[in-house]
């Protein structure tokens, strides 16, 4: 009874745990030349942009979509954002109510997008064809491979 018992806490606390660390993942469609805020004070940001892309007509195409992943060893509640997105932007913020919880934050974003990223202490790298980065940071490292 007691192995019976104690086996079956083992395992609901593993999937609690397994569970908690599962990232977390929302898609936004957004116009060329869109804007991305985000505003993470404690976590990384990464941000991918991806390649342009030529039309039929040969103009670049630069609409698509915004494909956010939240990762974090604990829980990620949807109280712990707040996400505001219309085709011209998306705003990502974490909020003051994830104090003590790190979200690192990965963004896929159409090419040419318009960046502004904020942290206090998380890393930022801006990868790929972007129109525009403004980035700030605390005491984060901020990294880009930009054309």
């Amino acid at each position: 009874m007691r192995i019976h018992l104690f086996l079956s806490l083992s395992i609901a606390a593993f999937l609690a745990l397994t569970a908690a660390g599962q990232p977390s993942a929302r898609s936004f469609s957004v116009g060329a030349g869109a804007r991305i805020e985000v505003v993470n004070p404690h976590g990384r940001v990464e941000i991918e942009a991806a390649p342009v892309r030529e039309g039929t007509d040969g103009d670049a195409k630069d609409s698509g979509a915004v494909l956010l992943s939240i990762s974090s060893v604990a829980a990620v509640r949807d109280s712990d954002l707040k996400i505001d997105a219309s085709r011209s932007l998306v705003r990502v913020e974490v909020l003051a109510g994830a104090k003590g919880k790190r979200l690192d934050l990965k963004l896929s974003v159409p090419a040419r997008s318009r960046l502004k990223i904020e942290t206090a202490a998380g890393e930022v790298v801006v990868n790929g064809d972007v129109a525009s980065a403004e980035v700030r940071t605390g005491t984060g490292t901020i990294a880009a491979d930009v054309p």
